[in-house]
């Protein structure tokens, strides 16, 4: 369950990840995406940690090009760092390594919606729901959120009231 605690236990056992192995290239993805939810969920200050965000996830790629989940991390971060083309090509990359990766698709319906796509944001959180059987929470936010663009109110309001999405940003629709 994510919470301001547990990404703090993640931040620290990834860290020392790193310490014992400066190569591992998920362990750079993962703690990327750990400082870049830290100060867009959990209220930590944006600086330093969305440039230590980017600079994390780059690295990740640099470690491993052929990592689908390193191309994902940096293609959500670059998304909301409003750096579209990088990211648009990082995510195509990971998918192109991998083109069942669940969680590239459901953040590239993230992308969609807030892009105005709505029915390819819609497409693209179906089919990451098909190909990951056990979904992130955030998946669902995701969902209620392509539902809430389409006009779909009844939809939205149920994937969202939904337990799943408890811990996500859902409750700001």
């Amino acid at each position: 369950e994510e919470s301001p605690q547990t990404a703090r236990e993640a931040f620290l056992l990834l860290k020392r990840a790193i310490e014992l192995e400066p190569t591992y290239a998920e362990a750079h993805g993962l703690l990327a995406y750990n400082r870049w939810l830290a100060s867009t969920h959990f209220g930590e200050p944006e600086e330093p940690n969305r440039k230590v965000a980017v600079d994390l996830a780059e690295r990740a790629v640099a470690l491993d090009e052929n990592d689908a989940g390193c191309r994902y991390f940096l293609g959500t971060i670059l998304a909301y760092e409003r750096r579209w083309e990088e990211s648009n090509a990082a995510f195509a990359a990971a998918l192109e390594l991998d083109p069942n990766h669940a969680d590239t698709w459901a953040a590239m319906s993230d992308v969609s919606v807030l892009d105005g796509r709505v029915q390819e944001s819609l497409e693209q959180i179906q089919k990451a729901l098909r190909l990951n059987p056990y979904p992130a929470v955030w998946y669902h936010c995701h969902l209620g959120q392509a539902q809430y663009a389409a006009g779909d109110y009844a939809s939205a309001v149920e994937t969202l009231r939904n337990n799943e999405t408890y811990r996500t940003n859902s409750r700001k629709f």
